[in-house]
């Protein structure tokens, strides 16, 4: 009886371990199958070279701003007033002392009181993508309900401008990002009834604080933004694009477009993100084909700008075209990318024709 019961005890231990073996043998093919789940994501696929890269992104802060601020206009004739609220009065206050070094507050107070000063509202328009140093006109005025009778004559004492957040002056409510200081310029001859107290700084703004101009890949991708960033520094040089994530570059105007910030970004959101020779002359040669063919030339012109310097050679081709459309195209098109001899010399050519129908007058070029 005891011998059995230890038949059946090593029966029952037999049969758990061969279980348990099995039960294992189960498992590893699972936890191999898990391990290859778990493994990395593969590479992204290789970009597509017609995907351009306003295809892909999506341009931030490129648009006008409204500025203000509350300045002093100083006045030949006592054509002012002291009046002016308790508020603006302690901010001009200590902005006219940070001008003035060595001024006492008496000064100041005495300088906001005089009636050869008026406080004015300043207000003005940057530009989208404004750079340090641009400028820009600004629009001055009296408060209302004060005594100020005329700013003729007058010049606007260094005014600090900030972004318009509301109706609100807003002094203090964000960093000056431009100044404002002239002659009052008030127009006095197409104006039937002058308004003597408004007027006019121009060209009296000027931007200190430049506005970056801002790309968002749609979807983030530090892979894409690499790309993306190395396509525009190779086409418009080093540190124009700076990729600060993976779903963010800033653009810094370069300074040949300094004066055509649109034409700019217009051109990078044009550019392929990862031509490679094949295909991108066979983009050339579809828009030099196009460039020839089509009435309205300025698609093909633009597309071929975005390209570059690898474009000069099929346009060259074009400057001997028997059809001055093309001609004058082709030229232009060269002049923007930088080759300046030839395209200069062939629109010189056309400019001395007198029977060239892109003389002024002749046609809307």
């Amino acid at each position: 009886m005891y011998a059995n019961q230890i038949k059946k005890t090593r029966l029952t231990l037999f049969l758990f371990m061969t279980a348990a073996i099995g039960f294992s043998l189960v498992l590893v093919p699972g936890c191999e199958e898990s391990a290859k789940v778990a493994e990395p994501n593969l590479p992204e696929k290789t970009a597509d070279p017609y995907a351009t890269i306003g295809s892909l992104t999506e341009v931030v802060g490129f648009y006008p701003i409204s500025v203000r601020g509350i300045g002093l206009v100083m006045l030949p004739d006592e054509t002012g007033s002291a009046e002016c609220p308790t508020d603006l009065r302690e901010y001009l206050k200590q902005y006219i002392l940070t001008r003035m070094s060595g001024k006492t507050p008496m000064n100041a107070e005495s300088f906001i009181n005089s009636k050869k000063t008026a406080v004015v509202m300043v207000e003005g328009r940057i530009g989208a993508g404004a750079m340090i140093g641009d400028v820009f006109d600004v629009r001055i005025a009296a408060l209302p309900n004060t005594q100020t009778t005329s700013l003729s004559g007058g010049k606007l004492f260094t005014t600090e401008m900030r972004i318009v957040l509301s109706d609100a002056v807003n002094l203090g409510a964000s960093k000056a990002i431009a100044a404002a200081a002239g002659p009052v310029f008030i127009d006095k001859i197409d104006a039937a009834e002058p308004d003597f107290r408004a007027g006019y700084v121009l060209a009296g703004g000027k931007v200190i604080q430049s506005r970056k101009i801002v790309l968002n890949i749609s979807v983030p991708s530090f892979k894409t933004v690499a790309l993306i960033r190395d396509r525009i520094n190779e086409r418009f040089g080093d540190e124009v694009a700076n990729a600060v994530s993976d779903s963010v570059i800033y653009l810094t105007i370069p300074d040949k477009f300094r004066q055509r910030k649109a034409k700019f970004v217009a051109l990078v959101g044009s550019l392929y993100i990862a031509p490679s020779p094949l295909t991108q002359k066979r983009q050339i040669d579809e828009q030099i084909k196009n460039l020839q063919s089509q009435a309205d030339k300025s698609s093909a012109e633009f597309t071929l700008e975005a390209i570059g310097k690898s474009s000069l050679g099929g346009l060259e081709k074009l400057l001997s075209s028997p059809d001055e459309s093309v001609r004058f195209s082709a030229a232009r098109c060269m002049l923007n990318i930088g080759n300046s001899d030839h395209g200069l010399r062939v629109l010189r050519e056309i400019a001395q024709d007198e029977n060239s129908a892109y003389q002024i007058g002749r046609a809307h070029v």
